[in-house]
């Protein structure tokens, strides 16, 4: 019963953490960002800090297209962050 619980708790953050990986790599890599894996897995790891990791991680992936690809990757990168976060935040949890 209790191992149960405790897999039912780390499934779910689980998945939300690689919807944020698979997302933001997958945008990345469409931009033609530098560095997709290493910030794909990232966001990964920030997707298990509450509330503010796969944003934090996220930031740093629009900072990095920011300097390898200019403003418009950037952007584009942003308004995806931004987008699955939202569909996290209201479908996901």
């Amino acid at each position: 019963m209790k191992l149960e619980t405790v897999a039912g708790y780390v499934t779910g953050p689980f998945l939300v953490a690689g919807f944020h990986g698979v997302v933001m790599g997958v945008t990345l890599n469409l931009v033609g960002g530098p560095l997709v894996a290493p910030l794909a897995v990232h966001i990964f790891i920030g997707g298990f800090i509450p509330l503010t990791g796969a944003v934090v991680f996220g930031g740093l992936a629009v900072l990095v297209t920011l300097v390898a690809n200019g403003g418009g990757g950037a952007l584009i990168v942003l308004i995806v962050l931004v987008v699955e976060n939202q569909v996290e935040s209201h479908v996901l949890q």
